[in-house]
């Protein structure tokens, strides 16, 4: 009974450095989906689309990390009046689990939406776009670097609390 109970503390420490190393996966996902997503908004900035129908069009077949994202931007819109775009961009955004440079990143393109002529709201999509590539990259490598280290380490804690307790 007592083996049992350290593997199933070794099992638990293992699948928390897991999920830790699947957390750092899923964020480096989002931020390249909202990389796409500004991309896709820049192409409908350009052809004209009104920043409603743009982020509907996202909210419903956009990349799927960034759905919800622009799912909430678009249903902010409806308060637009009251508030100006890029407060409602800035909401949304402060929902998703992002540094603050990557934040930043992403609130510069909304600064500009609804603002500006179309061409400066392409450039300044185009900036965050580059900047979130970076983001992007970065926590990918993090992603695969910190996936065999979560994983060992949690092993490794879970082992020690077995140990400990056996």
């Amino acid at each position: 009974m007592r083996a049992l109970g350290a593997v199933l503390l070794a099992a638990a420490g293992l699948a928390a450095g897991l999920e830790r190393a699947y957390a750092l996966r899923r964020r480096a996902v989002l931020i390249a989906a909202l990389a796409s997503a500004l991309e896709l908004l820049r192409g409908e900035i350009a052809r004209l689309a009104p920043v409603d129908e743009a982020a509907g069009r996202l909210a419903r077949s956009g990349p799927e990390a960034a759905r919800g994202f622009f799912t909430l931007f678009s249903a902010g819109l409806s308060a637009l009046g009251e508030k100006e775009v890029s407060e409602i961009w800035d909401s949304a955004a402060r929902t998703l689990p992002l540094s603050e440079a990557e934040r930043e990143a992403l609130a510069a393109a909304g600064r500009s939406l609804g603002r500006y002529g179309a061409e400066e709201q392409e450039a300044a999509i185009s900036r965050s776009v580059a900047a979130l590539s970076r983001f992007a990259e970065e926590a990918r490598a993090r992603a695969e670097s910190g996936q065999r280290l979560y994983a060992g380490a949690g092993l490794a804690l879970g082992l020690i609390a077995a140990i400990m307790l056996y």
